[in-house]
């Protein structure tokens, strides 16, 4: 996988492989996690938004891709950021 250095507030396209994947803004990392202000989590064809403190992170293991996220990957997260009131 290709070295993706990733920035504060920014939304970020994450692929654990072909039936799971991430659309986040970009929070921070630990040491074992990439952390998010609130995402959507898509799974073998659900779709679900995650905003809540404590869900927003994801293991950095068994990453396949990291990528700026396209234009409507980016408009699906903000319509639910803008529904939930997170921005």
């Amino acid at each position: 996988m290709e070295k993706t250095t990733m920035e504060q507030g920014k939304i970020y396209f994450i692929s654990f492989g072909s039936s799971t994947q991430l659309v986040v803004r970009y929070k921070g990392d630990d040491v074992c996690n990439h952390l998010f202000y609130d995402h959507l989590h898509y799974w073998n064809g659900s779709e679900t938004f995650h905003k809540r403190e404590g869900v927003n992170y994801c293991v950095k293991n068994g990453i396949e891709e990291i990528r700026e996220a396209t234009l409507p990957e980016k408009h699906a997260l903000l319509k639910f950021e803008l529904e939930y009131n997170c921005i």
